[in-house]
């Protein structure tokens, strides 16, 4: 979540009607690897690629003398190719070079869209012209640096130059409340465990066994009911995430 205001607009108009005082934007991570993964034998292959674009990892290297702070240096992770679940640079659940580069377009959109606005705008990060907010995962995180890149550009290289600190405001996943969270909120396992229970649930489960039942069969289990059968929030997220690679099924399991 980012929260851009202005105390002040001069008087300029940004909109025939009113002035725009205060922006919230509210958005989810970029496009990622999926968090579940099937035997590799049932889809078809995909290099999921993680390491930061050219826009994003670019920090000007300078010489300082030892009395004077150094540019900003920025750090990454990277996981060693074909030693992790997926193939690539990928962890499970990581933001790819995809959700990187949508972050970052957004981020630039936001700048034309508002430059009235962010004219009136002391950049302080912290401040209460500038909010920045995430859940308490690297995905997300990388997802609003990559949008604040952007929308606030980092101000060119010199040996006077300080790192910009921007705090992003979070809140550990224990007691999150950016997600369906049941500790937190114990009510929603009951409302849960009541539609489970429920007849018009079960009737639904019922209609759909004979596709699930198939679907097994696609992914080479013997039916829906065999072990180690996906959950349903499983197969979804494999496939959202693989569609941007324009990869789902081996076409033969498609046709057989």
């Amino acid at each position: 979540m980012l929260v851009v205001g202005a105390n002040r607009t001069r008087g300029r108009r940004i909109s025939d009607a009113k002035n725009v005082r205060l922006v919230v934007v509210v958005t989810r991570h970029g496009d990622r690897t999926p968090i579940f993964s099937f035997p590799k034998e049932h889809l078809e292959p995909v290099t999921w690629d993680c390491e930061l674009p050219a826009t994003i990892e670019s920090v000007p290297i300078q010489i300082f003398d030892v009395a004077q702070p150094p540019f900003p240096r920025l750090y990454r992770k990277i996981y060693k190719k074909d030693v992790e679940t997926f193939a690539g640079n990928c962890a499970a659940g990581q933001l790819t070079v995809i959700g990187m580069k949508q972050h970052f377009a957004l981020g630039a959109r936001l700048r034309k869209q508002y430059a009235e606005l962010l004219e009136n705008v002391k950049l302080e990060f912290g401040s209460d012209q500038v909010y920045v907010e995430s859940s308490d995962i690297p995905r997300t995180f990388l997802s609003a640096q990559s949008q604040l890149l952007a929308l606030f550009p980092p101000k060119p290289a010199t040996s006077l130059n300080v790192a910009d600190v921007v705090p992003i405001i979070t809140t550990e996943l224990a007691v999150s409340d950016f997600f369906p969270n049941y500790a937190t909120c114990p009510r929603l396992a009951v409302v849960r465990d009541t539609i489970m229970k429920s007849k018009p649930y079960k009737d639904f489960e019922h209609r759909i066994l004979p596709f699930k039942n198939e679907l097994a069969k696609k992914l080479k289990y013997n039916n829906a009911t065999s072990v180690g059968f996906p959950a349903w929030t499983q197969i979804y997220d494999t496939f959202a995430c693989r569609l941007p690679m324009n990869s789902l099924f081996h076409q033969a399991s498609l046709l057989h």
